[in-house]
C-alpha cells in the first residue's frame, strides 16, 4: 500500500487548537535546546529547554488521550500541520 493511500484510510482524530499550541510549544522548547547546546555555556538553558520539551509533550499526550480514551494503549502519532492524531498502523 502506498504512503498517500496509507494517510488517506487511517482514521484522523482532531485535537483542538488550544491542545495543538502545547505541541507547537513543545516543539519550540527542542529547538531552543539544541541552540543552547550548541552555545559556549549553554549547558544549563538547555538542559532547562529539554525538561520543559518533555514536560509539554507528555502534557499534550495526556490531553489527546483524554479527548480519546477509546484509542488509550495504542502507539499515537500528531500531524501537526492537520491538527490531528492518528494511530500508528503496524508495519
Amino acid at each position: 500500500m502506498s504512503n498517500t493511500n496509507q494517510e488517506n484510510t487511517r482514521k484522523k482524530y482532531p485535537v483542538p487548537s488550544e491542545i495543538m499550541d502545547i505541541i507547537s510549544e513543545a516543539i519550540a522548547y527542542n529547538d531552543l535546546k539544541e541552540k543552547y547546546a550548541e552555545k559556549p555555556f549553554g549547558f544549563r538553558k538547555a538542559v532547562k529547554c529539554g525538561k520543559m520539551f518533555q514536560k509539554m509533550k507528555r502534557k499534550f499526550w495526556n490531553k489527546a488521550r483524554k479527548l480519546y480514551p477509546e484509542i488509550e494503549g495504542e502507539i499515537m502519532r500528531v500531524d501537526i500541520d492537520g491538527e490531528y492524531v492518528y494511530v500508528k498502523e503496524e508495519d
